[in-house]
């Protein structure tokens, strides 16, 4: 196995330990809600609503080989526990916004099998709705041809919200949503129209997680 694809899938160990870990710790329940669509698709670009950090950890969560790429733009690469981590893993670091490397280095991990996750929202909710999103990932699907597979976490609004340093109980919602595939969708744009589509999807989903 590649080191890179090692140290993802040690990431992925990382997180998912924590959750065990700390399950009788932090005053929180988990709950998976829709169907049980394991393992994800892969290649595939997966995207991913952000109310807390805590989301990470809750990735760990997904049943399967571990092997998701972050796309990234904010602090994780300036901090010094987790860089040379990230840097190992082959993490897309999008700080620059610099759209054609992050669309090469995609198709590379394409290539190799593995998914690519995106935060859309290119940052944590505030509020606790969901923001509008960023085009990359959606261009990433449309020009590499993989399916967008949609994943929605409801309750670390409450848990742990942005800007909080107390925890409050809260039920942890989880719900991966079928995978929207962009080989139908046409026009000048195809990517805004997936990113309509999806950004559809995960608010109705989310809306319908907190309302249980």
């Amino acid at each position: 196995m590649p080191l890179d694809k090692m140290i993802r899938h040690f990431i992925w160990l990382y997180g998912k330990g924590y959750v065990l870990c700390t399950r009788f710790l932090i005053p929180s329940s988990l709950r998976w809600e829709g169907d049980y669509p394991f393992p994800l698709a892969a290649p595939a670009v997966v995207v991913m609503n952000h109310f807390s950090i805590l989301d990470l950890y809750y990735l760990g969560l997904l049943h399967n080989d571990g092997d998701i790429v972050f796309v990234t733009q904010r602090r994780p690469f300036l901090i010094k526990l987790y860089a040379p981590f990230m840097s190992l893993a082959k993490y897309i670091d999008m700080r620059t916004g610099d759209f054609p490397s992050c669309l090469e280095q995609c198709k590379k991990h394409f290539e190799n099998g593995s998914r690519v996750l995106f935060f859309p929202e290119a940052g944590r909710s505030r509020d606790g709705s969901l923001q509008p999103f960023k085009s990359a990932a959606f261009r990433v699907a449309t020009e590499c041809k993989v399916p967008v597979i949609p994943f929605c976490i409801s309750g670390t609004d409450i848990l742990l919200p942005a800007g909080a340093k107390n925890i409050t109980p809260a039920t942890i919602s989880l719900r991966i949503l079928p995978p929207v595939k962009p080989d139908n969708i046409t026009g000048d744009f195809p990517h805004r129209v997936l990113k309509k589509i999806v950004h559809t999807q995960m608010n109705d989903a989310l809306s319908a997680q907190k309302n249980l």
